[in-house]
């Protein structure tokens, strides 16, 4: 298990990014934030959301592929309000971010690059959005590389709208005790992932409980009584869940325990 590291990027920034014939990125180092007009149903568009953000690797060496999606939800003041939103928006879900990972690989190993995409942004009268594009580096040390998601996933869109619905409470205005929630599409058994989410106890309970191989989408509900992994198989739609104890203070270890 292998997270992005701050040596890593300051190992970049400084100039050790790979090896001669390695092209490099002209952005490294500074990342820029640039505006464009979101795709229409950008709430649960995953086809037209991935549009968006190969529109932008079209600034970048070629190469980058698709490894992992992380979605954050869009955050209601009061229920009446999603309520409203969600009789003109059936069959949608509203989130306010979206991060998609990419990877191309490098003599050295292999390169990451990160589109951040963000919804809600006004300006000229018109919703548009804001695409910032992180700091991407090498890895030199380990040649190992994910696996490059799908371009055909049949049931994506269903699957992630499930995933939302299987939810036991809004996540979308009823938020106490949650913490941060995010919606992921992964593949089971990723020894890579994007920095920062999930915690490392949350990757080895996802890799020793996920579907191995599957691509899925996948969330986690945090009760006292334990925490409940969802996952729903981002091609054919099924689902299933695991269910675990935290172990620690602070947490370093989730135990599995049946599901209540």
């Amino acid at each position: 298990m292998r997270y992005w590291s701050c040596a890593a990027v300051l190992l970049l920034v400084l100039g050790g990014s790979g090896e001669a014939g390695d092209t490099p990125d002209p952005l490294i180092g500074r990342g820029r934030v640039v505006t464009t007009v979101l795709p229409p149903d950008f709430s649960n568009d995953i086809v037209g959301l991935r549009r968006v953000a190969d529109a932008e690797l079209a600034n970048h060496p070629r190469g980058f592929r698709l490894f992992a999606i992380s979605l954050s939800p869009q955050r209601f003041g009061r229920r009446e309000d999603y309520e409203r939103w969600a009789r003109q928006n059936p069959d949608k879900v509203p989130f306010d971010q979206a991060m998609l990972s990419h990877f191309r690989p490098v003599r050295s190993g292999w390169e990451a690059l990160e589109v951040d995409v963000r919804a809600g942004i006004i300006r000229g009268g018109k919703p548009e959005g804001e695409i910032g594009v992180t700091v991407s580096f090498r890895d030199a040390r380990n040649g190992q590389q994910p696996n490059p998601a799908p371009v055909n996933m049949p049931a994506t869109e269903a699957a992630m709208l499930r995933l939302v619905r299987s939810f036991p409470q809004n996540p979308f205005v009823d938020t106490h005790g949650l913490g941060k929630v995010e919606f992921r599409l992964t593949q089971g058994g990723a020894a890579w992932w994007p920095r920062g989410s999930p915690e490392e106890y949350e990757h080895d309970f996802f890799t020793a409980t996920a579907p191995r191989g599957r691509w899925l989408w996948w969330t986690e509900v945090k009760r006292q009584a334990g925490w409940e992994f969802i996952y729903v198989d981002a091609v054919t739609g099924a689902a299933t869940s695991r269910c675990a104890e935290p172990r620690g203070n602070p947490i370093r270890q989730l135990v599995e325990i049946p599901c209540k």
